[in-house]
């Protein structure tokens, strides 16, 4: 439960004026299409106003533009003006319904069936859940969490606040800042795919000696593969997120801020800059590199270097 007032206090440049009682409470959260009774709905145009007036909503949350069309019909309904509904929406749901990421605490702050190097180091405010297993020389930070059956390897950290959810293999030589999150089923610090040939064609694995770093605010989704630097590192910028299913290969560079989603695919030293945006299916070559606030439509080929910040799509590659 909780009302305007204690959005107000927490969020007050996103929760700007209230037309009704601050002090009403609301049960939770919901969208216009399945509002539950006495929920508070965000909406960010005046057609989803209407339908959230017909429901048994306790409020609504309308864009500042609109907020006196929209008080005017609102009734007997709360109505609340931000200039920015889905960033108030995000940071309400997390402070006062649903946490996120998910963290589950059963069974202690370190788990009887963890198996732990005794050269680790593990703050006593982390969560170390069943089945973890942490290699020579681990560092986990103060309130890290590593869920059930995660492996840790030699030489590897955690940073402080950061999530590591079941089933996820940190390999050797891998820094996690802070407040980083990773979904299940990804690897990261995994052998990059580097080989030497022969005269006859046999292929011999180049050992890769680098690191993975993640700065802080990172978060990683399901299924995703991030390769170790051959010498130097691979690189993920501080509050980059990624979708599911995607695959960073060796001495690649991510800048800070972007955002890449389901299947794109980075070959070996390739680099993005700043606030990028990546379509589905994207696919960037090797050696190359992609300029600070580019945006990639869906199954993008990049085959040559992008120096000029705009929107592209396509393969061969053009502007849209």
């Amino acid at each position: 439960m909780f009302n305007f007032s204690q959005i107000k206090n927490a969020f007050s440049d996103l929760a700007i004026d209230c037309k009704g009682s601050a002090e009403q409470n609301f049960n939770g959260v919901s969208s216009a299409e399945s509002v539950f009774e006495n929920s508070l709905v965000f909406c960010t145009k005046l057609n989803f106003v209407d339908l959230a007036l017909k429901s048994n909503a306790g409020g609504i949350v309308v864009p500042q533009k609109i907020f006196v069309d929209a008080s005017a019909r609102a009734g007997s309904k709360i109505m609340i003006s931000s200039p920015n509904p889905e960033l108030l929406m995000a940071k309400t749901i997390d402070r006062f319904v649903l946490r996120t990421p998910y963290r589950d605490y059963s069974g202690g702050g370190r788990h009887p069936s963890a198996v732990i190097d005794p050269s680790a180091m593990v703050d006593p405010s982390a969560f170390i859940g069943p089945g973890v297993v942490l290699g020579s020389q681990v560092k986990i930070a103060a309130h890290a969490y590593v869920g059930s059956n995660s492996v840790i390897e030699a030489q590897s950290e955690i940073g402080e606040y950061s999530t590591i959810q079941s089933l996820v293999v940190v390999g050797s030589r891998v820094k996690i800042g802070s407040r980083c999150e990773v979904a299940s089923h990804t690897i990261i610090g995994k052998e990059g795919f580097g080989y030497a040939h022969d005269a006859v064609g046999n292929h011999v694995r180049i050992p890769h000696q680098g690191w993975v770093i993640l700065e802080d605010d990172v978060h990683i989704g399901a299924c995703n593969t991030i390769d170790r630097g051959t010498f130097g590192e691979t690189r993920i910028g501080r509050g980059t997120k990624t979708d599911n299913q995607v695959h960073i290969a060796h001495n690649c560079k991510v800048g800070k801020g972007c955002l890449l989603t389901s299947g794109l695919k980075m070959a070996g030293s390739s680099s993005i800059g700043n606030f990028v945006v990546t379509g589905g299916n994207t696919v960037i070559g090797g050696h190359l590199h992609v300029t600070d606030g580019v945006n990639l439509a869906a199954q993008s080929a990049v085959s040559k270097n992008i120096d000029v910040k705009a929107d592209y799509g396509g393969s061969p590659l053009l502007p849209l």
